[in-house]
């Protein structure tokens, strides 16, 4: 168990035995009552793999108990790559699919795309995307973010970045689409 804190704000931490973070904790400093007053909780699961399976967040009800609110599922690839990051709300019941986020990558590993969905209508709808680019050395060269429109994907902004000869990042450059 650790905590960390600044000033107003810390977070209690609880790991297992394998050095995962299980439980943290966040709490703010209450001025009135001069004590540190819980805020929110995440809970995290991991698989056989050490890999984080899940995340539960909580907010605490400002008395004596934890509510759920929601859920994220990880699912990864045969690589260990996280592949799928599902996310769910907590009705008091079940959990309802919100949105999700797949992940895809070349084969030296590098993640060239992140694609979101969001799940809170029947059918699922994509919202935003993230494609990357790499240099010959597989270091991150540009990254683009685009937007769904319902038709086609419409690319928003991008961050261009540049290496020395000895790898390190000189510069980076942001881009903003104007729409034409």
């Amino acid at each position: 168990m650790g905590d960390t804190q600044n000033n107003n704000q810390r977070w209690i931490q609880e790991f297992d035995a394998s050095n995962n973070l299980t439980t943290s904790v966040e709490q703010n400093w209450d001025m009135v009552l001069m004590t540190w007053a819980n805020t929110f909780k995440s809970i995290y699961t991991y698989n056989a793999n050490n890999t984080k399976a899940t995340m539960i967040r909580q907010h605490w009800d400002g008395t004596s108990a934890w509510i759920t609110d929601s859920k994220n599922t990880y699912s990864y690839n045969a690589a260990g790559k996280l592949e799928q990051d599902q996310y769910a709300t907590w009705d008091g019941t079940a959990y309802t699919l919100q949105s999700d986020v797949t992940y895809y990558y070349d084969a030296a590993g590098n993640k060239i795309n992140e694609t979101g969905r969001d799940w809170s209508t029947t059918t699922p709808v994509y919202t935003n995307r993230i494609n990357y680019t790499y240099n010959t050395s597989n270091k991150l060269k540009t990254l683009t973010n685009g937007n769904w429109s319902g038709t086609a994907w419409t690319d928003v902004d991008m961050y261009t970045h540049e290496y020395d000869t000895a790898g390190n990042k000189v510069s980076t450059l942001h881009s903003i689409w104007n729409g034409t």
